[in-house]
């Protein structure tokens, strides 16, 4: 969704993100998809977004991807999880990743 986000907000939710990774990592919660590849450690999740900062529920808040879930899912969906997939250098990608995981409700 080009545009969706001015470049400053997007620079503010990186930083944020790589600074929560950073703390997470540091007290042994860098949080990794350990059951599926264990000696993985460059990838790493963080989880709860919203409970992350101010800068992250702007991001969950943001209209144009209310809207695209709505537009996908229906006015009544609900984001029940919202995380960031780090690639830490020596994987191949772009580094970050947002990734929500939208839920559709049951009929």
């Amino acid at each position: 969704m080009e545009g969706a986000l001015d470049p400053d907000t997007t620079a503010a939710i990186r930083e944020r993100v790589l600074e929560q990774a950073a703390a997470e990592k540091k007290v042994g919660y860098g949080n990794n998809n350990s059951a599926v590849e264990p000696d993985d450690d460059v990838n790493q999740w963080v989880a709860f977004l919203p409970n992350k900062g101010a800068v992250c529920r702007a991001l969950n808040n943001n209209q144009a991807c209310v809207d695209t879930v709505r537009f996908i899912l229906g006015d009544d969906a609900i984001l029940s999880e919202f995380s960031a997939h780090i690639t830490w250098p020596r994987q191949q990608g772009n580094g970050l990743a947002y990734r929500p995981v939208v839920h559709a409700p049951r009929s």
